[in-house]
Formats: C-alpha cells, sequence, structure tokens
C-alpha cells in the first residue's frame, strides 16, 4: 500500500509493530488468496485541507494475521466527512467484483465505496459497503464483549468489510476509484490488506483459519440469518492451529451483494469453556448503490 499526501497540512508518519489483535480466528472467501489484488499496487491519496482538515493518517503494518500486511490507522476528531482514495485500471465490463478490507474501528462509522464514470450515460456509478459502529466511550461500559462484536463496537477485533458488484456496464478508460474513511463520524479505523478482486472466474468457498496460543475444542460455521449448521469440526484433543477449504455448499459471497442479510457466522469454541464469532461479511453492515 502506497500513500501519497496531497496536503502538508496532514501528519503522516511511518510505524511497524501494529498492536496484534487478540482474535485468533477468521473465515474468509477463498477468493482473497487465490485471486489477484488489483489494489495491491495503488497509492492512496489523503483527502485536502480543504475538505478534510480534522482527518490524520499514519501508514503501518500489520493485518488480522500477517504482522507485515499494509494498513493505514485513520483518525477523525469531527463529525464530518473524510475519505483516501485510490485510483485502479483494468475494470472490465460483465465481469464480477469483490472489494473491500479487513478493519478495527473505534466508534467511527466506516464507508468504503468504490465507482467509476459510465461510458453509457456519463454519470458516476458506484457501489458502497457502511459498517456503523454501535458503541461509543459513553455507551461503552453498558455492553457486554458480546454485544460491542454483534454491533461492531469492538475496537480489537479485525472485521471483513467488503461487498461484490458487477460490472454491467463500462467504465471511463476502465478506471475505477476505491475510497474508505469515515461517513459523518469521528473515530479510529485500522484499515488493513485492502482488496479490489475479479471473481467471476475464482472459486466461491470459504476458508476457516486458526492460529494462536489458546486452545480451541470445536468450531462451526452457520448461516447468519437462519443459524443453520453448514459446517462442523469437533478436535479429538484442543488444537491452536487449523485451517480447512470449507465445502463449496458454503457460498462465500452471500450476504456481500446487493442483500447483506444472509452470510456466514464462525463460532469458535474454546477449551477453557469460552466461545467466540467472527462472521462474514461483518455483523452490522448495510449496502446501497
Amino acid at each position: 500500500m502506497k500513500i501519497v499526501a496531497i496536503s502538508a497540512l496532514f501528519l503522516l508518519t511511518s510505524f511497524t509493530g501494529l498492536s496484534a489483535s487478540q482474535q485468533k480466528a477468521r473465515l474468509y472467501p477463498t477468493a482473497l488468496k487465490t485471486g489477484v489484488n488489483l489494489l495491491l499496487e495503488a497509492s492512496w491519496r489523503m483527502p485536502s485541507s480543504k475538505h478534510a482538515p480534522h482527518a490524520v493518517a499514519t501508514i503501518g503494518r500489520g493485518g488480522p494475521f500477517n504482522a507485515d500486511a499494509p494498513a493505514m490507522t485513520l483518525v477523525n476528531d469531527h463529525p464530518e466527512f473524510a475519505y483516501w482514495s485510490a485510483l485502479v485500471p483494468g475494470i472490465r465490463t460483465g465481469r464480477t467484483y469483490f472489494f473491500g478490507a479487513w478493519t478495527k474501528i473505534k466508534a467511527a462509522n466506516l464507508l468504503c465505496w468504490a465507482h467509476g464514470i459510465s461510458t453509457v450515460n456519463g454519470k458516476d456509478m458506484g457501489f458502497r459497503v457502511y459498517c456503523f459502529s454501535g458503541c461509543n466511550p459513553a455507551l461503552e461500559r453498558y455492553f457486554d464483549d458480546d454485544v460491542k462484536r454483534r454491533l461492531s463496537g469492538d475496537p480489537n477485533q479485525w472485521r471483513l468489510i467488503a461487498r461484490t458488484f458487477s460490472s454491467s456496464e463500462a467504465f471511463v478508460g476502465g478506471l475505477m476509484s476505491v475510497e474508505v474513511g469515515f461517513f459523518k463520524s469521528p473515530g479510529d479505523i485500522v484499515f488493513a490488506e485492502p482488496f479490489l478482486i475479479d471473481i467471476t472466474d475464482e472459486p466461491k468457498t470459504l476458508e476457516v483459519e486458526l492460529k494462536g496460543s489458546k486452545p480451541v475444542k470445536k468450531l462451526e460455521v452457520i448461516r447468519t440469518g437462519t443459524n443453520d449448521r453448514e459446517w462442523l469440526k469437533e478436535f479429538p484433543e484442543p488444537v491452536t492451529d487449523f485451517s480447512e477449504t470449507l465445502p463449496s455448499r458454503t457460498e462465500a459471497f452471500e450476504g456481500m451483494g446487493e442483500d447483506p442479510m444472509f452470510g456466514r457466522a464462525l463460532i469458535v469454541y474454546y477449551a477453557d469453556g469460552t466461545e467466540e464469532r467472527v462472521s462474514c461479511p461483518a455483523d452490522g453492515l448495510f449496502q446501497r448503490r
């Protein structure tokens, strides 16, 4: 990830060693491993001081599992818009794309937006996904950890903020802009491993990954909205490391298109009796064009 500062009024520093998430499990589409990420070498531009003098970005590294993954920490001090953008070439007509990032959100409303100019009518055509934090400092003590996670309010948990779209119309120059930032809110966002992937010919399966030191006795994948079980793995002896590609019947991109009602959730049953829920996509998303 590269960032180009447009205004000298913005603070831009480099650092390493983003604090590691306590979450040691994740659930995500296989395409994130097998697909070509069109955002991998993108240059990210910060907003001008005219539009967001209250926003600060810090470049660093650190993702859910990969300490060397590109990441940005975004801070906004006012309940205003503030976005960072990257321009992506090579968008093709008639293909299906998947875009988003792994995020950690602290008392912020996040918007991730992919858009371009249509060659048909010259209008801006875009696809948006929002994640509104359900927790802020004034209310934090009233929610337990599970409620914070379900409301996308736990600032220590990595979330997959993502959606799919189909390019039914061509974009001028084959160009699309991807933007991420704050939707009328202050707060903090860590934005790691951003991606834009052509998934037309990619597998529609899901990946389960588990890493860390806390022993796990059972893993379960359910369909959110119905809570139907789709996959179960019980271990004779507790494990700390595990990975598996789920059967193809678990449609990886359900809940990431126009209707986010359904998706998948990984339930982690630890040997000490505690549980953790990891959703794909994250709980609390909603989408619009």
